[in-house]
């Protein structure tokens, strides 16, 4: 992992962190800031994790909220803005793959709500404690888990729902991620020069509980693959660099991969792409207008 930072930073949040690739980096993260809050959506899974990292040097806090769920994201957003007029650092990684069609409360589907509009809304509606960090002591961070599968990844603009057959499993994944990165390069190019930078990476393919929720299947391709997993502690360190380190510091709107920048693929560099997402997300998610304008 990274080296202990030399004036940590004062709030980190991240999602995600109960398990896998969120798990370990909060555990490093942990170590490394003075104040950590941690949001996922059981409390139970939360108070164990918490009770885990006592000790390792960072107030802990926890917010429970399902990511997938509009009123479920404002809720997080609004409990930490309650309680912290800052926000250093955002590690946006909570994330679920279905090989069959879910839909949220919300009637959204889920991968696409989870994956893509919860990053989204939840790093817009905490805009003010990112400002405030930033000019308090720049540069605030977002980092967003993405993923090398948005290479298989198309935006089904007429069907971003992917309610259409042979829509769900990895072309519904694949788009998330593409997403993910679309999102980061857009918010990084509104950002423009202010000191907050944004950056996206790709955690490589690591033995965790993905796509375990999808039965026998997903169980025996995750079994069998298991010699060519990274360890969650290893994908985390790209987490822990893009969040401490100088150099990502200097640049913005990146897509990393172990600790080195990474090209994505020519759809997710595409600007008109990155903008009509923008827009989109911000009609799903429900905000009147927009806090980040072009």
């Amino acid at each position: 992992m990274a080296a202990l930072p030399a004036d940590p930073p004062p709030v980190a949040l991240i999602t995600g962190c109960t398990s896998g690739i969120g798990l370990a980096a909060a555990e490093d993260l942990a170590g490394k800031v003075q104040r950590l809050v941690l949001v996922g959506r059981s409390r139970e899974k939360l108070d164990q994790l918490a009770g885990r990292l006592a000790g390792r040097g960072a107030a802990l806090e926890v917010i429970v909220g399902e990511l997938g769920e509009r009123a479920a994201v404002r809720a997080v957003a609004e409990a930490f803005l309650a309680a912290h007029d800052r926000l250093d650092l955002l590690v946006n990684n909570a994330g679920v793959y279905n090989q069959e069609r879910k839909l949220t409360a919300d009637g959204v589907e889920e991968t696409f709500a989870v994956n893509h509009l919860g990053y989204f809304d939840l790093t817009l509606r905490l805009l003010p404690a990112l400002r405030a960090a930033a000019a308090a002591r720049p540069p605030a961070r977002v980092v967003n888990v993405a993923s090398d599968a948005h290479k298989a990844g198309t935006m089904a603009w007429d069907d971003l729902e992917r309610a259409g057959a042979y829509a769900q499993g990895w072309p519904s994944y694949g788009q998330s991620k593409l997403a993910n990165i679309l999102f980061t390069r857009e918010l990084a190019r509104r950002l423009g020069p202010a000191p907050i930078v944004a950056h996206a990476l790709h955690p490589g393919f690591v033995n965790t509980g993905f796509a375990r929720n999808n039965g026998w299947l997903g169980n025996f391709i995750m079994n069998i693959s298991r010699p060519f997993q990274r360890s969650p502690a290893d994908a985390a360190r790209t987490i822990s660099y893009l969040a401490f380190d100088p150099l990502p510091a200097q640049s913005s709107g990146g897509y990393w991969y172990k600790e080195r920048p990474s090209r994505p693929t020519a759809a997710a560099q595409d600007p008109a792409a990155a903008a009509r997402l923008w827009a989109l997300s911000l009609e799903r998610c429900g905000f009147g207008s927009d806090p980040l304008p072009a």
